[in-house]
């Protein structure tokens, strides 16, 4: 009776661990997601002012083409590399949930 109140403790304190850790991870994850949404709409307001420039400009529509062809390029390079820091930072979070799983599975600790 005694092994068996230790045990759902433990396994209450586990599951009470894994979930304020997955809120945590959660509240990381929708950080991530509006600091990026913010240097999109900052990029976006700063393309748009570049936009408006080489139209008042009078460039030709060469240099124009050539610098959407930048811009894009640049937005591009951009949001590849905040993929793969999301893509690494949710591999992260993966393996440190599943190792703190294996860790603490009840199973392991009532045997």
């Amino acid at each position: 009776m005694d092994s068996n109140v230790s045990a759902n403790s433990v396994n209450s304190r586990i599951n009470k661990f894994v979930e304020k850790f997955a809120v945590w991870i959660i509240g990381a994850l929708f950080s991530l997601g509006v600091a990026g949404w913010n240097k999109m709409d900052s990029d976006i307001d700063r393309l748009e002012e570049r936009v408006a420039f080489l139209y008042q400009d009078k460039v030709s529509r060469q240099e124009l083409k050539d610098e959407m062809f930048l811009l894009r390029t640049q937005i591009e390079r951009d949001n590849q590399d905040m993929r793969r820091g999301q893509e690494q930072l949710r591999g992260d979070i993966l393996s440190r949930l599943e190792l703190i799983l294996k860790l603490g599975t009840p199973q392991k600790i009532v045997q």
